[in-house]
């Protein structure tokens, strides 16, 4: 052995020196909570974490988007809700009208509440959804990451094309054919609500399967990045005890040195 070179402290210094690193990257872990706190951690799962966490919360607006196009959505269906019971209102006034032992003056009434129900129509047929016109536009919105295919389009359905111009009820006759008229546009707004049911019902079912998916991705990424706390204490506490071995190993070695020359007087 060589007094003025520890050869033997010298080399438990590296392995000590390992072991500190060691405890450190396990108190790092425990730290984040996450298995690769670094690159250096394992380049390759911090790229495919970073690659996951970026699909999960692009999928996470993208559900959220979905979600606020079918409020949009069931919001047109309620004017629509309104739109109908206005043209049953009508229809009402006109069966009203059809009744000979009304005179003039009664229709005359009868057809003033008809105009003031058709401007409260184009009043609907006007609304808007966060500044979106419900009607008279189709929306195309996506509902996938993948750029092609992966839109989903709702069809234009414009209430400003039903008129109610030849809709009066002054004359018996004019009532009569008003009723014609009125129950076709009625269906016209059945036939509308039906068919935004349909899709409204689709893009739910899209949505369900979004969550579906975007559940798989979190799981994913927690398997990938997330610690496993036992595994990871467990770890700490072995990192700990090696080290405070290989500190009092050092240090008795360090102090051979000192017990040679004490013994060399």
């Amino acid at each position: 052995m060589f007094i003025g070179n520890n050869g033997i402290a010298n080399d438990l210094y590296v392995p000590y020196t390992k072991q500190l690193g060691s405890l450190s990257r396990s108190a790092q872990k425990l730290a984040t909570g996450e298995r690769i706190p670094t690159a250096a951690a394992g380049a390759g799962e911090v790229g495919l974490a970073d690659s996951l966490t970026a699909r999960r919360k692009a999928t996470s607006k993208l559900i959220d988007g979905m979600s606020y196009t079918l409020g949009l959505m069931k919001a047109r269906d309620e004017v629509m809700s309104q739109a109908g019971d206005i043209v049953v209102r009508m229809m009402e006034l006109a069966g009203s009208a059809i009744d000979v032992t009304k005179n003039t003056t009664d229709r005359m009434g009868l057809e003033a509440e008809i105009r003031a129900l058709e401007d409260e129509f184009a009043d609907l047929a006007g609304t808007q959804f966060n500044g979106i016109s419900l009607f008279g536009n189709s929306l195309t919105i996506r509902i996938g990451l993948s750029t092609g295919l992966d839109v989903f389009e709702f069809s234009e359905i414009n209430l400003g094309n039903m008129a109610f111009a030849d809709v009066s009820v002054s004359q018996l006759t004019d009532a009569e054919n008003a009723i014609a008229s009125l129950k076709a546009n009625l269906g016209s707004l059945n036939g509308f609500r039906a068919h935004v049911g349909r899709q409204v019902n689709h893009l739910q079912g899209i949505i369900d399967t979004s969550r579906v998916a975007l559940n798989g991705l979190q799981e994913s990424e927690a398997a990938v990045r997330n610690i496993d706390l036992a595994k990871a204490t467990g770890e700490f506490t072995r990192e700990q005890v090696v080290l405070a071995a290989a500190q009092n190993v050092l240090a008795q070695a360090n102090g051979l040195a000192q017990s040679v020359l004490s013994f060399l007087g």
